[in-house]
C-alpha cells in the first residue's frame, strides 16, 4: 500500500494511493506499508534506486544502517513497538531521503507513523521539504520511544516499590539493605 503525501496549505495531504508516476512525482513524503512489486518498482523508477528487500531490512549491520546512493541517504532504524505482547518489539523502518521527497518503507504500523500523519494534518510546517518530514517523523519517532520508557520506568518504580514493602513487612524492624540491595540483619539488634 502507497501512502503519498503533498504538503496543501502547509498542512499534510493525502492523495490516492495509485502508483501513477504523476500522482507520485507530486509527493513530499511517500510512505510505502507492505507495498506490491509494482508499487516498488514505480518508486523506484521515480527515486533511481533500488528499495531495500524486506529481508535486507531484517538483515542490515549496524555498520550499513546509514549511507548514500547519489544524492539520496539511507537509513533503516529498528522503532520500539508496543503490542500485546508482554514486552515491546523492533519495527524495522527504512528511510530514504532524497532533495525532492522522503520514502519510507515498512512492514507494520507503528504509532510514530500515525501520531506524525495526525499532527502533521493539522500544524504546518512538517511537508515544507523532504528534509522537514524526516525531521517530523523522526522526532515523532523518539516521541513516542520517550513513552514507551517513561511507562517502563513508572512500571519498575511500582514494582520496586511494593517488593520493598514486602521485604519490609518480612523483617520488621531488622531489615535493613547492603551494598548489593539485599536485605541483611541488622547488626546492632543482634
Amino acid at each position: 500500500m502507497l501512502n503519498i503525501y503533498t504538503s496543501r496549505d502547509g498542512l499534510l495531504h493525502r492523495l490516492d494511493g495509485s502508483a501513477e508516476p504523476t500522482r507520485l512525482a507530486d509527493a513530499v513524503w511517500i510512505d510505502m506499508m507492505e507495498p506490491t512489486k509494482k508499487e516498488e518498482l514505480a518508486v523506484e523508477a521515480l527515486i533511481g534506486i533500488d528499495v531495500p528487500s524486506r529481508e535486507e531490512m531484517r538483515e542490515v549491520e549496524s555498520s550499513s544502517q546509514l549511507y548514500h546512493d547519489g544524492d539520496a541517504i539511507i537509513m533503516t532504524i529498528r522503532i520500539l513497538g508496543v503490542t500485546a505482547r508482554p514486552s515491546p518489539v523492533l519495527i524495522a523502518a527504512t528511510f530514504i531521503l532524497t532533495p525532492a521527497r522522503l520514502v519510507t518503507l515498512r512492514y507494520a504500523d507503528p504509532t510514530p507513523f500515525k501520531n506524525f500523519v495526525a499532527r502533521a494534518a493539522k500544524e504546518g510546517g512538517y511537508l515544507t521539504s523532504s528534509y522537514a518530514a524526516m525531521s517530523g517523523l523522526l522526532e515523532a519517532v523518539v516521541g513516542r520511544v520517550v513513552d514507551i520508557l517513561e511507562g517502563i520506568g513508572d512500571e519498575l518504580d511500582e514494582v520496586s516499590a511494593k517488593l520493598l514493602l514486602a521485604e519490609r513487612s518480612n523483617y520488621p524492624g531488622q531489615c535493613q539493605y547492603g551494598p548489593a540491595g539485599r536485605p541483611e540483619e541488622n547488626r546492632a539488634q543482634r
